[in-house]
């Protein structure tokens, strides 16, 4: 409980030590709930912290915190198994040969080793065999479910992780068009396919918004992963960055690009939606 209340009564205690109090207040908009609760009892907050202070024998915000830092839990290193070249149960046995590995309860082609595994220069990984992969990026082509010979189109594939996922989900049969605007992004993506030794997949080198749904040549299209760029606002409050007066800042100086962002993800969903499968993931 000292560290939750230590932790919430930082941001007040920046704007307190601050030489003009109302002056921070005014620039710092209280958009959060969080915020909004600690201005309203700001006053038996600042009470509580100095007492707080007294009872632990420390004389600032930044000596409570770390009194009571609660140790940082490691993720674990997630490898996704490319099934197009080898078995699950063959790349956990090789795997565990010098490592600690089990497989995950939700992705079936995913293995979960100890945090920290550096598995960059194992061979398994050179030739494609698996690939780093984090959980939440594993899932996307799961929750998509492609069977055999289905048609499917990755709207914004680079750098290609996922698209490669998909083709080992359709055991490399029926068709995949990979679209990616960028023409850096086009590279990686070959080159991921590639490595992956998928044969099912076309690269379209070109804008997903200028896709007619109705031309014949997508027209046969099962189902569509929509990934698009984000913000990766969903991290922040893990962070508790939003707690604090350079958030509200870094916010503002941010707008545009959100701005552009989320325009980007409308217009790509309202097209997705046009088409007959959608999966769509991201952050606006």
């Amino acid at each position: 409980m000292t560290f939750f209340l230590a932790r919430g009564l930082e941001w007040l205690w920046l704007l307190r030590m601050t030489d003009s109090y109302r002056g921070v207040h005014n620039a710092v908009s209280l958009v959060g709930d969080a915020e909004k609760f600690l201005m309203q009892w700001k006053d038996a907050l600042q009470l509580a912290l100095a007492r707080l202070l007294v009872k632990e024998k420390v004389k600032t915000v930044e000596d409570l915190v770390n009194l009571n830092q609660i140790p940082e839990v490691s993720k674990p290193r997630y490898v996704r198994v490319n099934t197009l070249k080898i078995d699950v149960d063959s790349a956990l046995l090789e795997l565990g040969r010098q490592n600690m590995v089990q497989k995950d309860d939700v992705v079936p082609d995913l293995l979960i080793l100890p945090p920290a595994t550096d598995l960059h220069n194992h061979p398994l990984v050179i030739n494609g065999s698996v690939f780093l992969q984090g959980k939440a990026s594993s899932m996307v082509a799961t929750a998509l479910d492609p069977k055999p010979g289905w048609e499917v189109l990755d709207a914004c594939a680079a750098p290609g992780n996922k698209t490669a996922h998909l083709a080992a989900l359709m055991r490399g049969k029926g068709r995949i068009i990979a679209c990616e605007l960028n023409k850096e992004r086009v590279k990686r993506l070959k080159e991921t396919i590639k490595l992956s030794g998928a044969s099912n997949i076309k690269v379209l080198n070109g804008d997903f918004l200028n896709i007619n749904p109705k031309d014949p040549s997508v027209s046969t299209i099962r189902a569509i992963l929509l990934d698009p760029s984000c913000s990766g606002s969903g991290t922040v409050s893990v962070r508790l960055d939003n707690l604090l007066p350079s958030y509200a800042a870094a916010d503002i100086k941010d707008t545009e690009r959100l701005n552009k962002l989320a325009a980007f993800q409308k217009k790509a969903l309202a097209h997705a939606l046009s088409s007959l499968g959608i999966y769509f993931k991201g952050t606006i």
